[in-house]
C-alpha cells in the first residue's frame, strides 16, 4: 500500500501540477479608457454626459470631460452608451460552472449563502488571477439546528458547538456565518454574542425557534429568503413588531420572490422547464430539477408581494437576491427576474439601480464598491441602453469590466457558450489518468456510468487485482461532473478478507484533499491534509469487519463513489435469501460544508441484506447531518454477478450501471 499510494501521489501531484500551470497563465491586467461615456450616478439617479474614465489594474484611476493624453492598452468607444457600477447579487449559490453567468448577466459580486469551502476556492483562485469570476462574498459554515436541506449538514446543539464553529468560519476564511431557520436559541445568542466580540458578518434565515424581540435586537444583518418570516407564504410573526425592529436595528430583508412566484406556479413546472435556459445548467444538478409532478399552485404569491411591497413603503431596507441554483432557479439569469418582481412592486428603477449596488456593497462591507467614482474597484457595466427608463435595459450588456478585466460582449458570449458546449458534450472524463489506467489489465478493467433521472452525471474505472478471494487490491477512479465537480483517485488494500488500509485523493474545485487510513491491531490511524483546513490526524478504534470507505460528498448525486459498494459486496459474508451481514463502517467524509474532525471522518453501519439470489439491499442511517438522528434509513438496491461484483446499483432516481 505505502509503496503505491506514493507513486499515485506522485503522478496525481504532476496532473494537479499541469492543471495548475495552465490556469495560473496571468490574465493580464490592462489600462482602460472609456470614452465618450455616459455615466449612470446611481446614488442621484442622474447622468452624467460626455465622460472620458480611465482604469488602471483593478481601479478606477481618473474621471474627465476630456479625451487624456496617452496610450492606453485598450479603448473601449462609449458613445451613446452607459457606464454603471457591476451589480450585487445579496442571494445566491456560486460552483465553478456558473460564474460566467453571473458575470455575463452584470453580476460583479456575488454573496454566496450558505456557503462551503468550493465557494471559498474560487475566490481564491479569482483573487489570485487564476480564473476570472465575480467578487464572492462567503456566508458560512452554516448553524442550524436539525438536518438541513442536505444530507452533508449536521446540526449544531449546544452554545460550546457553536461558538467553535463560528471561530473555525473565520479562521477559514468566510467572510460571514450563515444562520438557518432552525437555529435553536441555546446557540443563537453565543453566536450572535461570538459575532460582535470578532466583528463578523451574521446573515441568513429567520430564526424560527428564537423569540422575535431576540432576533430583532441581534447583529444578524439580514433575513434571507423570508424562511421563517412567513411559512406557506403567511406572515408568522406580529407584523407592526417584526417591521419597527427592522427598521430601528437597520436590519434589512433579502426576499427572493423568484423563488415564491416558483412556489404560485407549480402547477407549470412542466412549461417553466421548457423555457428556462436549462443549457447552461450542469447535468447532476440538471437531473435534479426534471418535474416529476406539477403542484396545486395555491401558493399566495400576491400576499407575499404586498408584505414586500408594504416594507419597502415604510422603508425597510430591501435587496435583490436570486437564490440561484434552486430548481428553476438559473444562476445569474434569474437575477434579472428579481429585478422584474421589485419593478412590479412599484419600486422605481433609480432606487432600483442604488439597491443593486451601492447599497448592496455598503452592506457586505465594501468601501470603494459600488459607484462609479475615483479610487473605487473597477467592477464596471457598459450598456447600450439607459436602465433608468426602462430596467429591463440592464440586459443590454456591451460590456463588463471584472476586478479591472474587460470582458466583451462577444466574449461573454464565447464563455456562454464554451460551458453550453461543455454540458452537452462532455470530454473523456478520463483523459487526465491514463497512465494509471494504462498500468491496468483491459480485460480487467470494470466501467462503471452513474446517472440520475437517465442523464449521466459521472463515471468511475475500477481495477481489481486479486492474489485470491481473501487478498486483492483495488484502485478506483471516480469523475463526478459539476457542479461541485470532484475526481478521486481511491487505493484500497485487503488482507485475509478484512480492510487493511485505505488511500484516498480528490481534486476539487477548492482543492486537492488527501487521507490515508492505516490499521494497526484494534486502531485506524487517518491522517492527510485538506484545502484551508491543513494536516489533520485522528485515531478510531477499529472493529474486526471493519470497511473502509471512500468520500459520499456530492450535494446532488449521494450514491457517488463505486467502489464503496463493490468493497462491501466483496467483503459481505456469503449469504442465503434472507439473511443479513452487519459491518462496521469508517469513512472519509471530506465534505466541504463541515468542520473539524467532521470534515475528514465519519462512522456508521451497514446491514447487507439477501433479498433473492444475486440481488442484495444496503441499509444505514446514513453519514454527517442525518446520522443517528433520522427517524428511517437509506436504502441502497444492488444486483450482482455471480462473483459479487455489482451490476447496478440503484437509490430512487439516482443508478449506477456496469457497463458490459
Amino acid at each position: 500500500m505505502k509503496t503505491s499510494s506514493c507513486a499515485r501521489s506522485l503522478l496525481l501531484g504532476f496532473i494537479l501540477l499541469t492543471l495548475n500551470a495552465f490556469n495560473n497563465l496571468a490574465i493580464a491586467q490592462n489600462s482602460i479608457l472609456i470614452k465618450n461615456i455616459k455615466i449612470i450616478d446611481v446614488e442621484n439617479g442622474n447622468i452624467q454626459k460626455g465622460k472620458y474614465v480611465i482604469v488602471k489594474n483593478d481601479l478606477i484611476k481618473s474621471i474627465t470631460n476630456k479625451k487624456p493624453s496617452g496610450k492606453f492598452d485598450i479603448e473601449i468607444n462609449g458613445k451613446n452608451k452607459f457606464l454603471m457600477p457591476g451589480m450585487v447579487n445579496m442571494y445566491t449559490h456560486v460552483n465553478e460552472d456558473n460564474l460566467w453567468l453571473y458575470l455575463a448577466n452584470g453580476q460583479t459580486t456575488v454573496k454566496d449563502a450558505p456557503s462551503h469551502l468550493t465557494a471559498l476556492g474560487l475566490k481564491k483562485r479569482i483573487q489570485n488571477n487564476e480564473i476570472i469570476g465575480p467578487r464572492i462574498f462567503a456566508v458560512g459554515l452554516r448553524a442550524t439546528g436539525m438536518p438541513a436541506p442536505y444530507h452533508s449538514q449536521q446540526p449544531v446543539t449546544t452554545p460550546k458547538e457553536a461558538i467553535n464553529q463560528l471561530r473555525e468560519a473565520k479562521r477559514l476564511g468566510y467572510d460571514g456565518m450563515f444562520i438557518y431557520a432552525s437555529c435553536n436559541k441555546e446557540t443563537y445568542q453565543p453566536i450572535i454574542d461570538e459575532a460582535k466580540r470578532l466583528n463578523f458578518h451574521i446573515s441568513g434565515h429567520f430564526p424560527q425557534n428564537v423569540e422575535l424581540e431576540t432576533a430583532l435586537n441581534s447583529t444578524q444583518k439580514s433575513f434571507d429568503n423570508l424562511t421563517g418570516v412567513t411559512r406557506r407564504g403567511k406572515l408568522r410573526l406580529d407584523k407592526e413588531k417584526f417591521i419597527s425592529g427592522l427598521l430601528e436595528n437597520s436590519q434589512a430583508i433579502t426576499p427572493t420572490l423568484t423563488v415564491h412566484r416558483l412556489w404560485a406556479n407549480s402547477d407549470k413546472k412542466d412549461s417553466i422547464y421548457t423555457t428556462i435556459p436549462k443549457e447552461y445548467i450542469p447535468n447532476k444538478m440538471k437531473s435534479n430539477w426534471l418535474p416529476v409532478d406539477n403542484g396545486s399552485g395555491s401558493y399566495p404569491y400576491k400576499e407575499v408581494a404586498s408584505l414586500i411591497k408594504e416594507l419597502y413603503q415604510r422603508g425597510v431596507q430591501l435587496y435583490i437576491g436570486s437564490d440561484g441554483g434552486y430548481p428553476m432557479v438559473v444562476n445569474g439569469f434569474s437575477y434579472h427576474d428579481e429585478i422584474n418582481n421589485f419593478s412590479s412592486l412599484g419600486i422605481p428603477n433609480s432606487e432600483i439601480l442604488k439597491i443593486a449596488t451601492i447599497q448592496s456593497a455598503n452592506f457586505l462591507g465594501y468601501e470603494n464598491l459600488g459607484l462609479v467614482k475615483e479610487g473605487y474597484l473597477a467592477d464596471l457595466l457598459i450598456l447600450n441602453k439607459n436602465p433608468l427608463k426602462d430596467i429591463s435595459n440592464l440586459k443590454t450588456i456591451n460590456h463588463v469590466i471584472s476586478n479591472g478585466k474587460p470582458l466583451s460582449k462577444k466574449r461573454l458570449e464565447d464563455e456562454l457558450a464554451t460551458l453550453k458546449n461543455k454540458i452537452k458534450n462532455p470530454k473523456d472524463r478520463f483523459s487526465k489518468w491514463q497512465e494509471i489506467t494504462n498500468t491496468w489489465k483491459k480485460d480487467s478493467i470494470l466501467k462503471y456510468q452513474l446517472k440520475n433521472n437517465d442523464i449521466i452525471v459521472g463515471e468511475e474505472l475500477i481495477n481489481i487485482d486479486k492474489k485470491d478471494e481473501r487478498n486483492f487490491n483495488l484502485e478506483a477512479i471516480n469523475v463526478m461532473d459539476g457542479p461541485d465537480s470532484r475526481e478521486t483517485y481511491l487505493f484500497a488494500k485487503v488482507i485475509n478478507k478484512q480492510m487493511d488500509s485505505l488511500y484516498v485523493k480528490s481534486i476539487t474545485p477548492e482543492g486537492v484533499y488527501e487521507a490515508t487510513l492505516k490499521r494497526n491491531q484494534n486502531i485506524v490511524k487517518i491522517s492527510g491534509i485538506a484545502p484551508f483546513h491543513g494536516n489533520f490526524t485522528y485515531k478510531e478504534e477499529w472493529v474486526p469487519g471493519t470497511l473502509f470507505l471512500g468520500p459520499f460528498t456530492s450535494r446532488y448525486f449521494d450514491l457517488d463513489i463505486t467502489a464503496n459498494y463493490v468493497l462491501a459486496m466483496l467483503l459481505k459474508r456469503n449469504l442465503r435469501e434472507n439473511q443479513a451481514d452487519q459491518l462496521p463502517v469508517i469513512q472519509i467524509e471530506l465534505n466541504s460544508e463541515e468542520f473539524g474532525k467532521k470534515l475528514i471522518i465519519d462512522n456508521s453501519e451497514y446491514t447487507i441484506l439477501n433479498t433473492t439470489e444475486n440481488n442484495f439491499k444496503i441499509i444505514y442511517k446514513g453519514f454527517s447531518g442525518y446520522r443517528a438522528i433520522t427517524s428511517g434509513s437509506f436504502v441502497i438496491d444492488i444486483e450482482t454477478d455471480k462473483n459479487n461484483i455489482p451490476k447496478k446499483i440503484m437509490d430512487d432516481t439516482k443508478t449506477i450501471e456496469l457497463q458490459l
